[in-house]
Order: C-alpha cells, then sequence, then structure tokens
C-alpha cells in the first residue's frame, strides 16, 4: 500500500512539473520591483561613465510569468520577456521586434542596458521587493 501511495505522488508530481510551464522565469534575483537610481552614457572614450542621478520614481518591474512592467510619472508599459542566458534577455513589445536587454545584478543592485548605443548607454535600479 505504501508503495502504491508513493507511486501516485510521483506521478502526480511528474504531471504538475510537465505541464506549459516553457516561459516561466526562474532567475529569482530578477524578479523583483526596481526603482531607478542612475542614468549612465560613455562619451566614446572606452570604459568611461558619465552618470546622472535619477529625478524621478521610475520603477521596473519584472515577474515570475515573464512580463516587464515600467511605470514613469504615472505612465505604464507592459512588456514580455524571456532569459536567454545569464546575462541577457529577449524583450517584446507590442508592434515591434524583439529586443534584446543586457543585466547584471550585484547583491541589490541592477545596471540594465536596454538600448543599443555604441559607447554603451544604461540605467542603474535598486530593488525595492522580490516578486513571488
Amino acid at each position: 500500500m505504501k508503495k502504491i501511495i508513493f507511486l501516485m505522488a510521483i506521478i502526480l508530481i511528474g504531471f504538475v512539473s510537465c505541464s506549459d510551464k516553457e516561459n516561466l522565469i526562474v532567475n529569482s534575483n530578477l524578479n523583483a520591483k526596481w526603482l531607478l537610481v542612475s542614468d549612465y552614457y560613455s562619451p566614446g572614450f572606452g570604459y568611461i561613465y558619465k552618470y546622472y542621478t535619477a529625478k524621478d520614481n521610475k520603477t521596473i518591474m519584472f515577474t515570475t510569468e515573464g512580463k516587464v512592467r515600467t511605470q514613469n510619472q504615472g505612465a505604464f508599459n507592459n512588456f514580455d520577456y524571456t532569459i536567454r542566458d545569464s546575462v541577457s534577455l529577449n524583450v517584446k513589445k507590442r508592434n515591434q521586434d524583439d529586443q534584446i536587454w543586457y543585466y547584471w545584478i550585484k547583491n541589490d543592485t541592477l545596471r540594465l542596458n536596454t538600448m543599443s548605443c555604441y559607447e554603451g548607454c544604461g540605467q542603474i535600479y535598486v530593488r525595492q521587493a522580490f516578486m513571488k
């Protein structure tokens, strides 16, 4: 009887784990709400960056369901994303081609490059809350 219950439990776990979770995002470090603290860009001198303190309360949120939600001065934008590898994401904006965003996380700081600029540019965020 114990073997049958054990076998049924294994089968149930197999069915649950085989459900459609193809786009489930597993990078729990990225799945959070982040507050913009700084923008940066390189004026063309390699890895020399100019930093500017953020003046608004722009936030970005990555969810475990593969959604990105940005808020800037009351305006919201929603995108879909999937993780490509440990440093890049595919981001799909409505009626646009996919974009590649690059990210680095250290402690509670997220460095995010969302646009293609030759010299290098991006934003720095601090974590506000983890997403479940």
